[in-house]
């Protein structure tokens, strides 16, 4: 268990205060010598984080907990019988419905995005400290999620550049990226020419028998599966990573449009003065014979996934 004992109790390079000391580093020497006292501000806000602890670990509403108490001293909820102000310490903050409201939004947003968080990929309150950033990073995490299966891909593209005959350490897989939704992205590239700067295969692309797909003109929405092959690069920073390429497609649901030109409806097109009367001594330009559509199109030179 991760320990912060001799450490302030805040940090100076919080994330509450992040807005204002990535502006302006400056700001955090400032801010040395403060008494620390807690204003009644920030006890609202210890409170509300309470309640969404609460919350995350019980499964239970941010409404259930209205009426409810909270110890600035002890950090916990106090459940009493009586709501008064009279009956508890008059430090105590009463959990009301402004608070509630604020907490059930990140609740919301929480169990929307992650809907399978469990004991085993996710955490509450987690304490973190990252050193290698800076030693003074560090705190409370108020929901921590474990994308595994993103973790293990990443893990295991490390382990593989590692096995390669490289200089560079390993610094990142090119093309990965955090959505907002908390999920991974992974992009492939289509490598279009080889060291020698001659044009390589295109990828192949099959269909769900494993039979070369007719029709590869297929929209976004499309669903399927990739095989790629992942190269160990370094780009011209120096870093070292790897890049993935595209090496087959398969198309399992494939989704076709008009060419593009759906959004548009068929209306007839007239001319009114302007630039087009310059033009009225030509005819109707006559309509382009039909071209077969290749059956091996082009696809994307990347693709998400």
């Amino acid at each position: 268990m991760l320990s912060l004992e001799g450490m302030p109790e805040h940090s100076p390079l919080g994330a509450s205060g992040a807005s204002r000391w990535m502006k302006c580093p400056g700001s955090v020497s400032f801010g040395k010598g403060d008494s620390g006292e807690s204003s009644i501000y920030a006890q609202t806000g210890s409170a509300a984080h309470s309640v969404l602890e609460v919350c995350l670990t019980t499964g239970q509403g941010a409404w259930e907990l209205i009426g409810q108490w909270y110890d600035p001293e002890e950090d916990f909820l106090v459940e009493l019988i009586k709501g008064d102000h009279a009956d508890v310490d008059p430090s105590y903050i009463k959990i009301d419905k402004e608070i509630a409201d604020g907490v059930q939004v990140m609740l919301d947003e929480v169990r929307k995005r992650h809907p399978d968080a469990s004991d085993n990929n996710s955490w509450v309150e987690r304490v973190f400290h990252a050193r290698a950033i800076h030693p003074l990073m560090y705190g409370r995490s108020d929901f921590t999620y474990y994308d595994d299966e993103a973790k293990t891909l990443h893990a295991e593209l490390k382990a593989h550049y590692e096995t390669c005959q490289t200089k560079a350490p390993f610094s990142k897989v090119f093309g990965m990226k955090k959505l907002d939704s908390g999920n991974y992205e992974f992009r492939a590239k289509r490598n279009g020419t080889n060291s020698q700067g001659q044009q390589n295969e295109k990828p192949r692309v099959i269909d769900g028998m494993k039979q070369p797909l007719a029709d590869t003109a297929f929209w976004g929405g499309s669903k399927g599966s990739i095989k790629v092959t992942a190269y160990p690069v370094t780009d011209p920073d120096g870093n070292g990573g790897v890049s993935l390429l595209i090496d087959t497609v398969q198309v399992t649901h494939a989704v076709y449009g008009g060419g593009g030109l759906d959004d548009f409806d068929e209306v007839p097109t007239t001319m009114s003065g302007g630039v087009d009367e310059a033009l009225d001594d030509f005819g109707p330009a006559a309509a382009p014979a039909p071209q077969e559509v290749p059956a091996q199109a082009d696809i994307d030179d990347e693709i998400p996934f």
